[in-house]
């Protein structure tokens, strides 16, 4: 364990010496830093107005270079506020990338929320109810890469492409970063339904979708595989924070036992932790992990 008691700790992003979370509690919400090895906590963001406030939704946390960023949603009479935050890993002063003020016009047309984001060298990637935008990690005007799509759930990426769940067009996307050309991932023989958590690695796209399966699909789009079938009826988390994650040939995610790897290929399930993970990540030796408090295992 590297931390205790954070009941509220969500989303979490790791560098080569500390653990980053945020800690959503709100009589004391954060962002938070500790060592990898476990040891003294660190706010990097202090408890304030535009972090701990009431009917406040949080995004993951992407660690981007030297500087971690977050989207913070607060829900007040008379719409919401959509904001996309930075600072850097060493503390220091948070810088507003994105500020919205669409979804104060009543009745907002779309769910305002950034529900996922991503970020690579240049820019921050995220979802809204009207589609999959990014913005420059330096600030600015976002821009949109494909618009009226349900995009819900968790994003992922490689180097060309964009990875979005969308319940509308084909539930599985792959949306190109240089020319946002759209291609559906779906196999021929019907919809899955809905990705809820994404992850890839060269070849394959790995998703939980509705039914709490863990599936795999190839990248250019084709048939897909069933690495593992949750038995019973068991409620999905939602997939604000990283549910899934793809490392070393292998898949983590919660499933009712606990925090749950199998291989990439389907074989070799193993139930690392009996806790219930609301983000994940990982380095070249451990995953890391937020369930009330902060963890870490090895790979």
């Amino acid at each position: 364990m590297i931390a205790q008691g954070r009941v509220g700790a969500q989303g979490i992003a790791v560098d080569a010496e500390s653990v980053y979370w945020i800690d959503t509690l709100s009589a004391n919400a954060a962002v938070r830093k500790a060592p990898k090895a476990g040891g003294p906590v660190t706010d990097l963001v202090s408890p304030g107005p535009f972090i701990s406030p009431p009917a406040v939704v949080y995004s993951d946390l992407v660690l981007a270079g030297d500087r971690l960023y977050w989207a913070f949603n607060q829900t007040e009479i008379g719409g919401t506020d959509v904001m996309l935050f930075s600072v850097p890993t060493t503390g220091g002063l948070s810088v507003a990338v994105l500020s919205e003020s669409i979804a104060r016009i009543p009745p907002p047309p779309v769910d305002p929320y950034i529900r996922d984001l991503i970020a690579d060298a240049t820019h921050i990637y995220y979802t809204t109810g009207e589609g999959l935008f990014r913005v420059s990690r330096a600030g600015g005007m976002p821009e949109p890469l494909v618009r009226e799509i349900t995009a819900g759930g968790q994003l992922a990426q490689d180097a060309q492409y964009v990875y979005v769940a969308s319940s509308e067009r084909g539930a599985l996307l792959r949306i190109s970063k240089l020319n946002s050309e759209l291609t559906g991932l779906t196999p021929a023989e019907g919809l899955s339904p809905a990705p809820t958590a994404l992850d890839v690695d060269e070849m394959r796209v790995y998703f939980r979708d509705a039914a709490s399966r863990i599936r795999s699909v190839p990248k250019g789009g084709g048939k897909f595989t069933t690495l593992y079938t949750e038995p019973g009826e068991v409620p999905l988390a939602t997939a604000i924070t990283r549910t899934l994650l793809v490392r070393g040939g292998h898949v983590y995610f919660p499933s009712s036992r606990g925090l749950t790897r199998i291989d990439t290929n389907g074989g070799g399930l193993t139930v690392l932790h009996e806790s219930q993970p609301s983000g994940l990540a990982a380095d070249d030796r451990y995953i890391y992990w937020t369930a009330g408090d902060v963890w870490r295992a090895c790979l």
